[in-house]
C-alpha cells in the first residue's frame, strides 16, 4: 500500500471495487485530525495521523474499526455498521461526537463536525 492509498483514483483508474471509474478533477483529500468524544469504546480522542500510511492494528475490540467507522460518519453522515445512532454512542453517555479535518489537493481546510 503507498502514501496515496486514503485517496481517491485518477481518471482511467479502476475503484478498488473495480466497477466504475473516477473522473478527473476528483478531489483528493487527507485526513490531518480525527476527534472522538463518547463514541464506543473511546472516552476521548484526538488523533493526528501521519503525513503517508498509517497502521492501526490491535486485539479484537480494540477500537481499530471504530475509527473508520467515524470516518465514515464524517463523510457520509451516517454509521456503517448500524442504522441507529445511538448505538454508536458510547454506553452511559447522552452524547457522542466525531470530527475531522480535511485538507484537499487544492489547499483548502475543511472541518467536519457531526454530534
Amino acid at each position: 500500500m503507498n502514501e496515496n492509498a486514503s485517496h481517491f483514483h485518477s481518471k482511467g483508474e479502476m475503484s478498488p471495487a473495480g466497477d466504475r471509474e473516477v473522473q478527473r478533477g476528483s478531489l483528493n483529500m487527507k485526513i490531518e485530525r480525527l476527534r472522538l468524544k463518547s463514541i464506543r469504546n473511546y472516552e476521548s480522542l484526538d488523533l493526528t495521523p501521519h503525513p503517508g500510511m498509517n497502521l492501526f492494528f490491535g486485539r479484537n475490540g480494540a477500537g481499530k474499526t471504530n475509527l473508520l467507522e467515524a470516518i465514515h460518519y464524517c463523510a457520509l453522515g451516517r454509521s456503517h455498521r448500524t442504522a441507529a445512532d445511538r448505538d454508536t454512542v458510547r454506553r452511559d453517555e447522552p452524547a457522542g461526537a466525531v470530527g475531522v479535518t480535511v485538507l484537499s489537493n487544492s489547499g483548502s481546510r475543511s472541518e467536519i463536525s457531526i454530534r
